[in-house]
């Protein structure tokens, strides 16, 4: 959650408000900052205040409608007039509440807002998966397969709110090819915490139809110590890619991993389908391109046999 006022007492009752709901809530005190807030992270509603230091609230609701998946704003504003209601309505907001309100109104303003919030992360979820489906239809060759793998990362890591993000390949060399979202300006501060990612590790500790979860990053991240705030990862999540059915290779070809940052309590039960759909498009893509033996031509022509077979 994303609390936006400047009003110290009224951010003060809502953030221990939500807290103590077990909700993760940050707060700002004005439009800017919860601006540059949204744009870096992801957020399930939005609470802001209209009359806000430095920006219009509406500056923030807006941004928050362009934000991919849109987020669900509630405003709490001491403005009752129709204007300043109608300007709400009109920029994105989901609901308004009129201060001083009950803490029970803001509550159901508030789970009507999630069930909103959660119906638009999975709409966003489907039709990148049918988008990424679509794509590795068209691929027919390994650099191919890269750009899907590639893709796969970049949305596996929106996703989940990861901080990183890689697709194992197997390289046909009995190593692991690791690759990471594509370039992306607003990646560019962000260290890629898994380039030291031990494949090997990984790939032997994963369970065969499930999600591997690890609050111990330095199983896998050579040199990271656990629970180290500065390392930037508190976690790796990770499903395997499977080609089930294909001739002469294992059924494990690759995984899909992401990590985050150290936090109190992940959702693990939000990862699993996810991951797990990203990892049946690499699947398909690599059963199509070369794990599956096409089934034999019979011969024509001069010296074939009855079944088309040399005689």
């Amino acid at each position: 959650m994303l609390v936006v006022d400047d009003d110290p007492s009224v951010q003060e009752m809502v953030v221990e408000y939500l807290a103590t709901r077990g909700y993760q809530v940050q707060a700002s005190p004005e439009g800017r900052l919860a601006q540059a807030l949204l744009a870096d992270g992801r957020y399930d509603v939005v609470l802001t205040d209209l009359a806000l230091p430095g920006t219009e609230g509406v500056e923030v609701l807006e941004a928050a409608r362009q934000h991919q998946p849109p987020v669900p704003c509630v405003v709490m504003s001491g403005l009752a007039t129709t204007d300043s209601v109608v300007q709400a309505f009109k920029a994105g907001a989901f609901d308004y509440l009129v201060k001083p309100f009950r803490l029970r109104d803001l509550n159901d303003a508030l789970q009507a807002a999630i069930d909103r919030s959660r119906k638009m992360r999975r709409d966003a979820l489907l039709e990148s998966v049918v988008a990424l489906y679509d794509f590795a239809a068209t691929v027919q060759d390994r650099p191919g397969l890269r750009i899907l793998a590639r893709q796969v990362a970049s949305r596996a890591q929106e996703v989940s709110a990861g901080v990183d993000a890689r697709v194992l390949l197997e390289d046909g060399r009995g190593g692991w090819e690791m690759l990471a979202p594509p370039d992306d300006p607003k990646r560019e501060e962000t260290p890629s915490l898994l380039a030291a990612l031990d494949a090997p590790a990984l790939v032997a500790a994963l369970e065969p139809d499930g999600l591997l979860f690890s609050d111990e990053p330095s199983r896998f991240l050579p040199g990271t110590e656990d629970h180290d705030l500065e390392s930037g990862v508190g976690w790796i999540a990770a499903v395997p890619v499977r080609v089930d059915g294909a001739s002469n290779t294992s059924p494990l070809a690759g995984a899909v991993v992401v990590a985050g940052e150290p936090a109190e309590e992940v959702p693990t039960d939000t990862l699993h389908q996810p991951l797990t759909r990203f990892a049946l498009v690499l699947g398909q893509a690599l059963v199509r391109l070369c794990y599956v033996d096409p089934k034999p031509r019979p011969a024509s022509g001069p010296g074939a046999g009855p079944e088309g077979r040399p005689s």
